[in-house]
């Protein structure tokens, strides 16, 4: 690719990393269920920016955390998340053998669920989110880490979701994994989209890529790309057929906080090699007059193996703000990996940079999400995602953790009709140009008594009440689960909801209006289900908590007992004596 013509200002690098793990613990400050620092994704997002990597592309590796990608995705405007089943945590497919225990084999009825979860998973995201989710994966097959699934397993993980990513309509561009399993790969690939991969609509991109030549070349030539990080400059090997992708086949990826460019892989020390022999080159150019060396400066930067850093290193237990944790790798060091692969390829950062870019926007249409007043435009206010949904009608276990619902009157209209919606009142209440107009429940036109009272559900005026055989239901709210008849997340309360055949009157219609109620009860109880009777409804935010951690951890009481940085753990504004 040819150098674009000069500018009067230097070149600014831009860069998406198409895969970082934002969603690993380790950005939430803990290690091994330990806390050792505050949450700070914000900040390595901040870092990100500073770079250039102005767009993230948060993988999912299994169902939980790909929901937790999605709402990353939601919170942050430069944030994008995928939806899959990573070959290391396919192991739910699958269980052990009733003949023998030591065997693990493929549970159909397993399978079924989880077919039928990750379906919905996407269907449901594509319509909340249509913005955030962008690929379908991280998925295939890894052959060097059968210690967390065995191939029988993995392969029947692949072809489930290559079943359902060819079923989608449009398809999702692919976000692959291949280590090791090339062979078996591409023969499930070509088995699903044909032999060149014709059927394959929405294209695809091999992360992490650390294969041959010869299989870069065959990739390549069915048209996926190959991403490239760390763990692709290893070795020489690995360096060689770096410096071979073509161009218009590349993106870059840092995997954090993983696959980091270490001091002892083979791309590290050639890059050393070439940028010494550079600086050697243009030192002889200058002749022997030359200007004498400075001092290295005391700022935050260190040089690590011969190449300088933008921020200061330090160990997680010694967290500061604006510095990098060691061994935690960050979008921010992308920009050290697109510096390899120039100086591999013998080309200029500008043409990686601009080639990655264009590979990528190509793929993925990473829509810009535009902010106003610092929130997401098209943010609905009255959304809350649970980060354990596992199925698109928004509940899991009985409990409702899909959107926020408005809540409508408890007294239903075809029984206790309200003035405000029967009656189109164009004057006072005592002018008789009153515009009747048709109710919504009954689609029929209803007047005034004679006497011009207000209407009432009984001749006497009484409240209708459920027939005492009646029983009141008991909330088991542990236990309670959603079936068939119950209402579902979208009927939103109003007339001749799905799950409810509207019954033409009398007890029959009693029992169905008491239905109805005992649900919403059911519903408002389970928003409630982490209040306290004497909380106010109040509940320490994120930030709260940050701060207060962040306080007594610079104070030295590093072991605080944060409730927020435990999984699965919401903190009610009632502080726990210790």
């Amino acid at each position: 690719m040819a150098s674009p013509t000069t500018r009067d200002e230097p070149y600014k690098p831009r860069y998406v990393d198409i895969g970082i793990n934002l969603t690993d613990p380790v950005f939430k400050g803990l290690y091994h269920g330990k806390p050792r620092h505050p949450p700070d994704v914000q900040a390595v997002i901040n870092r990100a920016s500073e770079v250039g990597c102005s767009k993230l592309i948060v993988t999912g590796s299994h169902i939980k955390n790909t929901w937790e990608a999605l709402k990353l995705a939601e919170e942050y405007p430069t944030v994008y998340a995928t939806a899959g089943i990573h070959p290391c945590t396919s192991s739910v497919f699958s269980d052990q053998s009733p003949l023998d225990t030591r065997e693990i084999i493929v549970d159909s009825e397993k399978s079924k669920a989880i077919e039928i979860e990750l379906r919905a998973l996407i269907e449901h995201a594509r319509t909340i989110y249509p913005q955030n989710l962008v690929a379908m994966g991280e998925f295939g097959l890894d052959y060097d880490r059968l210690e967390h699934c065995n191939k029988t397993v993995q392969l029947h993980s692949f072809k489930t979701q290559l079943k359902i990513a060819a079923s989608l309509s449009p398809q999702l561009p692919l976000f692959l994994h291949c280590r090791a399993a090339h062979k078996d790969f591409v023969s499930l690939l070509k088995g699903t989209f044909g032999s060149r991969l014709e059927k394959l609509h929405g294209g695809g991109v091999v992360h992490s890529f650390t294969g041959t030549y010869e299989e870069m070349m065959e990739l390549h030539e069915l048209g996926l790309y190959i991403g490239v990080n760390g763990c692709s400059l290893k070795t020489k090997e690995n360096c060689d057929v770096v410096s071979k992708i073509p161009l218009q086949s590349i993106m870059l990826e840092t995997d954090g906080p993983w696959c980091e460019v270490r001091p002892g892989h083979e791309g590290w020390r050639r890059y050393v090699a070439i940028k010494a022999a550079q600086k050697s080159e243009a030192e002889n150019s200058q002749g022997p007059e030359t200007e004498q060396p400075q001092k290295p400066s005391q700022d935050k930067a260190q040089a690590v193996g011969g190449i300088p850093s933008r921020y200061k290193i330090v160990k997680k237990e010694r967290w500061v703000k604006d510095a990098l944790i060691k061994f935690r790798n960050e979008p921010c060091n992308i920009e050290l990996v697109a510096q390899i692969v120039a100086a591999l390829k013998g080309v200029s950062v500008e043409d990686i940079c601009e080639a990655a870019w264009a590979n990528t926007e190509g793929l993925f249409v990473l829509a810009d999400k535009q902010t106003e007043g610092g929130e997401v435009a098209w943010q609905d206010g009255d959304t809350d995602y649970g980060g354990d949904v596992y199925n698109a009608r928004g509940f899991h276990k009985g409990r409702y953790v899909g959107p926020r619902r408005h809540h409508r009157r408890r007294t239903n209209e075809a029984i206790f009709p309200d003035h405000r919606n029967v009656w189109a009142k164009t004057a006072d209440a005592g002018d008789e140009s009153v515009v009747p107009v048709e109710h919504e429940a009954h689609g029929k036109e209803m007047k005034p008594d004679d006497d011009g009272a207000e209407m009432k559900p009984d001749d006497d005026g009484a409240e209708m009440k459920p027939d005492d055989d009646d029983e009141e239901v008991e909330l088991d709210l542990e236990g309670m689960k959603l079936n068939d008849e119950e209402i579902g997340p979208d009927d939103d309360f109003d007339e001749n909801e799905q799950g409810f055949d509207k019954p033409p009157g009398g007890r029959a219609e009693m029992d169905y209006l008491l239905q109805k109620l005992r649900e919403e009860d059911r519903r408002e109880a389970e928003r409630g289900i982490n209040q306290s009777d004497d909380d106010d409804g109040y509940e320490v935010t994120a930030d709260d908590e940050n701060q207060e951690f962040e306080s007594q951890f610079n104070e030295g009481e590093r072991d605080v007992d944060l409730p927020s940085l435990r999984p699965g753990r919401r903190r009610s504004s009632r502080r726990r004596s210790r």
